[in-house]
């Protein structure tokens, strides 16, 4: 606890950095982002149907999902809606879930009654207003096979020209397996990425970019160098594990008053991130 009889003032800026929450101020853009990006809404604006993003745990996925978003947000005609979380107790939730999302005004009850109700939404959008549904699901790993074959279902509403709905799905590697053993499902992938890890040069870049967004022009005013190879040895070059050690070393930086980053903040940090397993 702090001294009662004290004043303690903790020099906070006002932008962290190292924000854990996916903010595309703070996104770096690798070139694999970038070429993501282009295939996801090349896909999207030739209305090819269904899109998959697959990378390992805090590749960057659900933050591309958010960007990709805001790429469309002035653009009308195209009608976002995002599925955090795809986990549901069966078909008709999932189905339910969907006709909310889209504020379809139906009575259905039953897994026919809603498919219809969605088919009529979409085949109206898209013919009628010329609007162009996408719906982007993260954690598609969670998806069980009924769900994925209700996609498979709303990919087959199309006119001669392209499919009345687009599906973005991010997903962690596992999902690859589901796709395989569903050859029907995989045949309506339309454009596909995998999102790698970053190298060494790519990681650092990242960590100045974030430094720079937030008022500091010198990353190696805050970290020194041998400290920056110590974080993509602990991460890996997976951004998320990174963002995680480098948000620990820089509030350490803050409370204690410290002038730079250097290895022995980062091993403290990482023992307590070991004794706490966060």
């Amino acid at each position: 606890m702090y001294p009662s009889n004290e004043k303690i003032e903790v020099n906070v800026p006002k932008k962290n950095p190292f924000s854990m929450s996916p903010d595309p101020q703070l996104f770096y853009f690798s070139g694999q982002h970038v070429a993501c990006l282009q295939t996801l809404e090349s896909s999207i604006r030739l209305r090819s149907g269904l899109s998959v993003v697959l990378g390992d745990v805090g590749t960057g996925k659900t933050t591309v999902g958010r960007i990709l978003m805001r790429l469309f947000q002035d653009k009308p005609d195209y009608i976002f809606r995002l599925i955090l979380d795809p986990q549901f107790v069966d078909e008709l939730e999932f189905l339910a879930h969907l006709s909310r999302l889209f504020e379809i005004k139906t009575k259905a009850q039953s897994v026919l009654e809603y498919k219809e109700a969605l088919q009529s939404f979409l085949y109206f959008k898209g013919v009628n207003e010329k609007k162009i549904p996408v719906l982007i699901i993260d954690e598609g790993q969670k998806l069980n096979e009924p769900m994925m074959e209700i996609i498979r279902s709303l990919l087959n509403y199309e006119t001669n020209e392209s499919k009345l709905i687009q599906v973005v799905i991010l997903a962690q590697m596992e999902f690859a397996d589901k796709v395989r053993s569903m050859p029907n499902f995989m045949d309506r992938i339309a454009a596909a990425y995998v999102l790698q890890p970053f190298n060494e040069e790519e990681l650092f870049h990242m960590i100045g970019h974030r430094l720079k967004r937030s008022g500091y022009e010198d990353m190696y005013r805050v970290f020194t160098k041998s400290a920056l190879k110590q974080i993509y040895a602990y991460s890996h070059g997976f951004p998320r594990k990174a963002i995680n050690l480098c948000h620990q070393a820089y509030l350490s930086k803050i409370s204690e008053q410290l002038g730079i980053i250097d290895e022995d903040v980062l091993t403290r940090n990482m023992r307590r991130k070991e004794v706490s397993h966060v």
